[in-house]
């Protein structure tokens, strides 16, 4: 098992309205670690679940080209007006065309769902919701085929922890990792320390993939 801490606070940066209120579960430096990590300028950079482009500004910054998918175009909109190079395309990612694409690296934090939650994360929140287990499902695959566009030293990273609330613990990390399985190759967990509690917890993990 890996272990990195780091003690740090979830939000990258102050959201403008009407964003101000939501998470943005990858913040800055931790981008920067992984870019740094497992990149080098010039390189490409995918985040399947890019939000307010985060992933992609930072890849700039870096000299990386950055590539998202977002399905909530208020979120894209916003995202594309900040960038210079890289691009946030509007769509959901299971029906994105990633044909002919490599990257050599993939990280994101997907939207997250607990056991009880009404709405589906996958469709941006909107009901009906096809239950947890579905999602846990859906979300493997997501990355599993995400795998098979990386270079042949690419990394996968995903952005995870669990969840706590008055109705008990959803494993979410743990979930995630068991439904992938052996499908893409499992190079350990990170741990994040955040400054304080999101979900009921103070820590969420890195989970590290490459190709199978």
């Amino acid at each position: 098992m890996n272990s990195h801490f780091d003690d740090m606070d979830s939000r990258s940066w102050d959201l403008p309205k009407p964003f101000a209120e939501d998470d943005v579960r990858l913040s800055e430096d931790v981008l920067e670690r992984y870019i740094s990590r497992f990149t080098h300028p010039g390189d490409l950079v995918f985040d399947p679940f890019a939000g307010y482009g985060t992933t992609l500004l930072v890849a700039e910054r870096m000299g990386r080209v950055g590539l998202g998918y977002e399905i909530l175009s208020e979120r894209t909109e916003y995202a594309n007006s900040l960038l210079s190079v890289g691009e946030v395309r509007v769509g959901d990612i299971r029906d994105a065309d990633l044909e002919g694409m490599t990257f050599n690296l993939i990280i994101s934090s997907p939207p997250y769902m607990n056991r009880t939650d009404p709405e589906d994360p996958l469709r941006g929140y909107r009901s009906p919701v096809a239950g947890y287990d579905r999602y846990i499902a859906e979300l493997a695959s997501i990355y599993v085929r995400l795998g098979e566009i990386l270079t042949h030293d690419g990394r996968l990273v995903i952005q995870l922890q669990n969840l706590r609330n008055e109705q008990g613990v959803t494993p979410l990390a743990f979930d995630v990792v068991a439904s992938i399985g052996r499908r893409l190759e499992f190079l350990g967990e990170e741990a994040t320390i955040w400054q304080k509690d999101c979900y009921g917890y103070s820590h969420g993990y890195c989970l590290i993939y490459k190709r199978a």
